[in-house]
């Protein structure tokens, strides 16, 4: 998942080219190549993030294969015009690397009998500015599940609530896990935080529920559950080379880190 680039392109001075995206794809390429097994017997999917270069800011967004883009200044009418380059950035990726899919963010996957959605976004920050309800921290937070069918669950959470100052303590993450399995939707915010492309609102949509949800967010790791669907966030590889390793056939989940 996405961003690719520590830099936006065109962003100032230190901002990236998509000469430099194309170079850090090649280098994957080469990297997964050196594994011959890895590279023949794996299925790769690249999802775009928030600030790598797209058509717009709008959900869901192009995948990485179809979203390179060239600026082409037209002098007679002082204006920029988009000239789609389709595979400058991840020709030479696909081409070493052939079981490669340059998916949308967010996709589907259908792995047999199980659903696995993947979306990248800061969701969890989002939500927490336009919450109608300022959210407390909790001691739960770590580790935190919720089963709307325990109604132990529900009676502690209302009980938690402080009637004088309105306010419901929950931790953040379960609260953005149940927010987007409730409202059945990926982007349950308003349009000026999150911009969509209402043709393709049905693949935003969280119906049916799937069985995984991968919330690619900025956050540290975590892992619950709320209803029938396991939520969890690999976290930020750029940051402490954490990542997730999830297996279907267990329906289990494996927290590791590069040291």
């Amino acid at each position: 998942m996405g961003d690719f680039m520590s830099a936006s392109i065109g962003g100032g001075a230190d901002s990236n080219s998509l000469q430099d995206l194309r170079e850090y794809l090649d280098e994957l390429g080469n990297l997964i190549t050196k594994y011959p097994g890895i590279a023949n017997n794996s299925r790769f999917v690249l999802v775009p993030g928030p600030n790598d270069p797209g058509s717009s800011r709008a959900f869901p967004r192009h995948p990485v294969r179809s979203i390179c883009y060239q600026l082409l200044h037209i002098f007679r009418f002082n204006t920029f015009h988009c000239a789609q380059l389709p595979d400058l950035c991840t020709r030479e990726l696909r081409r070493k690397v052939p079981n490669l899919t340059c998916s949308t963010n967010p996709c589907r996957i259908r792995y047999y009998t199980q659903d696995l959605v993947i979306f990248r976004d800061n969701l969890q920050q989002k939500m927490q500015r336009h919450a109608i309800l300022p959210l407390l921290p909790s001691e739960r937070e770590e580790g935190a599940v919720i089963d709307t069918d325990n109604e132990e669950v529900i009676a502690s959470s209302v009980s938690q609530m402080d009637i004088s100052k309105h306010v419901l303590v929950i931790p953040t993450r379960a609260c953005l896990a149940k927010t987007l399995i409730d409202q059945a939707h990926l982007c349950p915010l308003p349009l000026m935080a999150n911009p969509i492309n209402w043709d393709f609102d049905a693949s935003l949509q969280l119906f049916p529920a799937p069985d995984v949800l991968i919330i690619g967010d900025s956050t540290e790791q975590y892992q619950l559950g709320y209803s029938s669907v396991g939520v969890f966030d690999p976290g930020p590889f750029h940051a402490d080379f954490s990542f997730v390793l999830y297996r279907p056939s267990t329906n289990t989940t494996e927290f590791s880190r590069v040291e």
